[in-house]
């Protein structure tokens, strides 16, 4: 049984984790535009790296179990945090299609696998700490998006792009190293590994409920990665806005969401999962509407801000 010390040293190296995991998101945001203009690409072209790097990721997803399981969540979020902060740099300054293709797989793949391995190793935390602490490091990862978010765009705004991810790589690798010795070290999490020397065949949930949170989980995904990956471009195409002010998109979405997680927790205990998810949904389809039907960048920002609301609690 873990000492209250060591469970509290615990849950701040998966805080530091999720805090890296998510500047690293939200500096990319604001980099999407500058990777378009350094390959000198339309948005088809920006659209298919994006779904290249969304591929991967979903790779990703599918083999982070497999690897959790045999490696443990604490070796594989460390290894793929490392990975992460050094793909986002190469990323920044690919000059060539090519090259692009590469660092988009080895960032989207590196970012998925962590996503999964660090959410695996809170769980078992929270677990050992006995109440539900889930959405506290979920709001550290949108702690991380707002200040990569925002600071991204004043930082391009003045100085030189390879030195600002350069710095910010080192903070990400100094965060992911820290955090590693004070990581729960699991053996097995799950249910697997749970039936010794019988082989385990792949079986598709039986409860239908399974299915119903899953497409909100999707859907919930879905509208944040449109934020990370399209928020850039849409405030600097759509609405004009200067390059210090296109992380506002992300910036304000991850804000909303940092306040409504770290509430999270408390909500759920107070209302229930079920009425939190209900009201979630409907925070997040109306900041999307108004973020789409905007006329103004703080209107729209405004509604980047009520969607961040909504999708915050959706997934934890």
């Amino acid at each position: 049984m873990a000492s209250s010390r060591g469970i509290g040293s615990a849950r701040l190296a998966v805080c530091a984790l999720f805090l890296a995991n998510g500047f690293t998101a939200g500096l990319w945001s604001v980099f999407v535009p500058v990777v378009q203009r350094n390959l000198g690409i339309g948005e088809s072209e920006m659209g298919l790296l994006i779904l290249i790097g969304a591929s991967a990721g979903f790779i990703g997803l599918m083999l982070s179990g497999l690897l959790v399981s045999r490696l443990g969540s604490r070796l594989v979020a460390t290894v793929s945090g490392l990975a992460l902060a050094p793909g986002l740099l190469l990323l920044s300054s690919a000059s060539q299609f090519g090259v692009a293709v590469a660092c988009f797989v080895i960032f989207f793949l590196a970012m998925s696998v962590m996503d999964v391995a660090m959410n695996a190793n809170g769980a078992e935390t929270e677990k050992v700490m006995g109440r539900a602490v889930m959405s506290s490091f979920h709001g550290f990862w949108s702690m991380g998006g707002m200040l990569g978010a925002a600071s991204g765009g004043f930082l391009l705004g003045a100085f030189d792009q390879t030195g600002i991810t350069a710095t910010s790589a080192a903070a990400c690798l100094f965060l992911t190293v820290i955090a590693y010795p004070f990581l729960l070290s699991v053996a097995n999490h799950g249910d697997v590994g749970s039936a010794p020397g019988k082989a385990r065949s792949f079986r598709l949930p039986g409860s239908k409920m399974v299915y119903v949170f899953g497409l909100f989980a999707l859907a919930a995904f879905t509208a944040e990665g449109s934020v990370i990956d399209w928020g850039a471009l849409f405030l600097r195409k759509e609405m004009q806005a200067d390059v210090e002010f296109s992380g506002f998109a992300f910036a304000g979405f991850s804000t909303a969401m940092m306040l409504s997680r770290f509430s999270g927790d408390a909500i759920n205990r107070r209302f229930g999962a079920f009425r939190l998810l209900q009201w979630s949904s409907v925070l997040a389809i109306a900041g999307f509407l108004v973020a789409g039907l905007g006329t103004s960048l703080a209107l729209v920002v405004a509604g980047f801000l009520i969607a961040g609301l909504g999708c915050a609690n959706i997934v934890p």
